[in-house]
């Protein structure tokens, strides 16, 4: 059975969720086939990555038929997570390009994590977002604790977590947990057009911006403004910012070429 799709045309990858029946619960397997998925798309020629879900729901979180597999055993549980969830969330968030997730219907738990582990996160307005963990006794995972508390800050992210409340797109689009909220009908296409751009775009400058964004709330300014210096060094010496000042110069598109 194919529990996730990997499809590539012009740079762009999409890599698409595919266990609809289950509310794309993330199994062991479904897990480790989005793994897989992503080490294919690991090549020069992928220059962003679009993350969709087949059906109504985006992620409802960890399958609970897995967990329950490991309840007579906690130590099976910490190896789900080091050896299985954890290593997806770090690849989605190591990916060599930029990235960008679709959100329709909801992202709960561990979908949630996987949705806001994305560069860029688009959610239909009426989705349905929360780290629900707490209702099942449990704590957060798949990396809900790092992004919640980055984006919205400890108090904001402890009251959602402790309170395991969910919350509809619009208001994660208000929070800043989301990049941008649209009508559900929209939803894919916004994300697979802003996915494009980034596609179209200079590679490695884009790259090198994301790492910078990444490293600010954990260096000083006179760091940053050292790594900005070194890295707008770097990007003189690509076919892309050669590209972007002459299309400048004569009033046109530029046409980078991921170099």
């Amino acid at each position: 059975m194919t529990l996730a799709r990997l499809s590539t045309t012009d740079g762009l990858a999409h890599l698409v969720l595919d266990r609809p029946d289950k509310r794309n619960a993330l199994s062991r397997e479904l897990i480790e086939a989005l793994r897989e998925r992503l080490a294919q798309a690991r090549t020069a020629d992928v220059r962003a990555l679009l993350v969709t879900a087949e059906g109504s729901t985006f992620c409802a979180g960890g399958d609970v038929a897995w967990m329950e597999q490991r309840k007579d055993d906690p130590s099976a549980t910490r190896e789900a997570m080091e050896e299985h969830l954890g290593p997806l969330i770090e690849e989605v968030d190591a990916f060599p390009a930029p990235t960008v997730a679709a959100v329709r219907g909801a992202a709960i738990g561990a979908g949630l994590g996987l949705a806001v582990s994305c560069d860029v996160t688009i959610a239909a307005q009426e989705a349905v977002l929360g780290a629900t963990h707490a209702r099942l006794g449990l704590t957060p995972d798949a990396g809900t604790s790092w992004h919640l508390t980055r984006a919205l800050g400890p108090k904001r992210a402890l009251d959602l977590i402790l309170g395991a409340k969910t919350f509809p797109g619009e208001q994660a689009d208000d929070w800043g947990l989301v990049s941008d909220a649209v009508p559900a009908g929209d939803v894919e296409e916004v994300a697979r057009r802003r996915a494009r751009q980034l596609a179209e775009g200079p590679t490695r400058a884009l790259r090198t911006a994301r790492q910078l964004v990444r490293d600010a709330t954990d260096v000083s300014l006179v760091e940053m403004l050292r790594r900005e210096a070194a890295a707008q060094e770097a990007m003189y010496e690509t076919e892309d910012q050669t590209e972007g000042v002459e299309a400048f110069l004569e009033d046109r598109e530029p046409e980078f070429v991921g170099r």
